[in-house]
């Protein structure tokens, strides 16, 4: 199973499902669960929009994966990772270092993504993003 595949399969929340279908073109709306989608632009990450993706989520608790593929910085992944601790009490947040579509296709990251109640995608170029999922896989069940 491949990257896209897993999200395909309706277990992620809406903003990673609608991004790997700009991504990867599949005519599988009918798969997608609903859920939710918190944008913030570049820049700050104001609390007020974190607290709501925590919530979202389902609270603390929740997994929480960060995706931090967009960004160039090493120290991005671990940034987050200890943001959503320490700041908003997160418990289970999980890195998935995606950077190439073979990585997409990774069971430890589709395994990741499968389990996730709340997707993170870090800032940063978001074309690195695109050139990570596209050609991951994506459509095969």
């Amino acid at each position: 199973m491949s990257l896209t595949t897993a999200v395909l399969r309706g277990r992620l929340t809406a903003a990673f499902a609608l991004f790997a279908l700009l991504v990867t073109p599949v005519a599988v709306a009918d798969e997608i669960a609903a859920g939710h989608l918190v944008l913030n632009g570049g820049g700050p990450k104001p609390r007020v929009v974190m607290e709501k993706f925590v919530e979202l989520a389902g609270g603390p608790d929740a997994t929480i994966v960060v995706f931090p593929t967009a960004s160039g910085e090493d120290d991005t992944g671990r940034y987050y990772r200890k943001l959503f601790e320490k700041d908003y009490g997160c418990t289970d947040v999980r890195v998935a270092n995606v950077r190439t579509p073979r990585d997409g296709r990774m069971p430890k990251y589709v395994a990741m993504v499968d389990a996730a109640d709340g997707i993170f995608f870090s800032g940063g170029d978001q074309r690195r993003i695109t050139a990570a999922l596209q050609g991951s896989g994506g459509g095969e069940a």
